[in-house]
C-alpha cells in the first residue's frame, strides 16, 4: 500500500489521507481474512522516511502473509532468515489480482 504522492511517512498525511489510508488498510485485512474464510495471520510493515531522507524516500507497506494456502504455514526458508529477506511465493501483480477478486 502507497499514497498517490510522495510522502515521507503518515504524519505528514492530510485528514482525508489518513481515512483513506485507514480504510485501505481495513479493506487489505478483511480481504486476506476473506481469502481463506479463516483469521488470516500477517506481519505488517510500515516503511517510512528515515531522518534526512524525506524528499526521496516514498511511504509504503508491506504486508508478509504467514499462510501458504488455507491449511499449510509458510516456514522461511535458509535463505530468507540468513538474509533477512522475504520470498514470496507469487508476485505482487498476482497477488494484488488475487486480493481484488476476494469478495
Amino acid at each position: 500500500i502507497a499514497p498517490r504522492r510522495h510522502l515521507p511517512g503518515p504524519w505528514v498525511f492530510a485528514d482525508a489521507e489518513i481515512r483513506e489510508f485507514a480504510r485501505v488498510l481495513g479493506e487489505v485485512v478483511s480481504r486476506y481474512d476473506r481469502l481463506f474464510s479463516r483469521p488470516f495471520p500477517y506481519v505488517m510493515a510500515m516503511h517510512a522516511a528515515p531522518k534526512g531522507e524525506e524528499r526521496v524516500f516514498h511511504f509504503h507497506v508491506e504486508f508478509y502473509p504467514r499462510m501458504r494456502t488455507r491449511d499449510k504455514l509458510k516456514y522461511l526458508a535458509g535463505t530468507e532468515l540468513g538474509a533477512s529477506a522475504f520470498a514470496a511465493d507469487i508476485l505482487p501483480e498476482a497477488a494484488a489480482r488475487r486480493l481484488r477478486e476476494v469478495k
